[in-house]
């Protein structure tokens, strides 16, 4: 039985790339199709809540009935930031979910081994984050840009998504950082400020997020030669 719903956030307006991305084909797909259909196929998930805006919602409700796979899907209006969707989206998930799986549409590369390996930790634990090791030198620095310290990149990793939690740890998280207006860019962040832990899961593969024009121009290559 499939207990575990799925938060596909597209509601961001991609400023710090330009355009609006999320419709946008890469590698001749919207890179909505991508996790999209991954969610929609998925044997770990049980239903996929899309968080989109306002002016996007009738060309993604067209990419999605188009999109392979049967899981239901439901659509609903995101916030002005990234925690407020992800609070939007809470609220719609079903009251017979155990677990609620988070992802970024930014993120095209979703894999259903990373789902499957993330959700396993997340049952068993509670709260499962999909990461990888740093492998770059890393420096701390002030606000001239001048080097303070020099980090242990052994004990940093890169997080990603999805990351995926019991309902009601993210739900209870959520209500305190929505209460308290406490800023999170992650969901694990908002686990970790109500004082629970969270447990990492290596991601192997690529899982570039769409921030910058290099990330697109990456991914455009990877994904042209059938990467994934």
């Amino acid at each position: 039985m499939k207990t575990c719903s799925a938060i596909l956030l597209a509601a961001g307006r991609s400023r710090r790339l330009g355009f609006d991305k999320i419709l946008t084909p890469l590698a001749g797909r919207p890179v909505l199709h991508y996790s999209l259909s991954a969610l929609k196929q998925s044997p770990s998930v049980a239903e996929v809540i899309v968080v989109t805006r306002a002016d996007l919602l009738p060309q993604v409700r067209a990419l999605a009935a188009a999109a392979a796979g049967d899981n239901p899907l439901r659509f609903i209006l995101g916030g002005a930031e990234r925690q407020d969707s992800v609070a939007n989206g809470l609220r719609e998930v079903s009251p017979s979910a155990a677990e609620v799986l988070i992802h970024d549409a930014a993120r095209p590369l979703l894999d259903e081994r990373v789902i499957a390996a993330t959700l396993a930790v997340a049952r068993a634990r509670g709260a499962a984050v999909t990461a990888h090791r740093v492998t770059d030198t890393l420096k701390e620095a002030d606000d001239r840009q001048r080097v303070t310290a020099t980090l242990d990149r052994s004990k940093i990793w890169a997080m990603g998504t999805p990351q995926i939690f019991h309902r009601a740890l993210i739900v209870s998280a959520y209500a305190k950082v929505q209460a308290e207006r406490w800023p999170v860019t992650d969901d694990a962040a908002a686990v970790e400020l109500s004082g629970q832990p969270v447990y990492l899961v290596e991601n192997p593969g690529l899982n570039l997020k769409i921030t910058r024009q290099t990330d697109w121009d990456l991914l455009e290559l990877w994904l042209g030669r059938g990467g994934k």
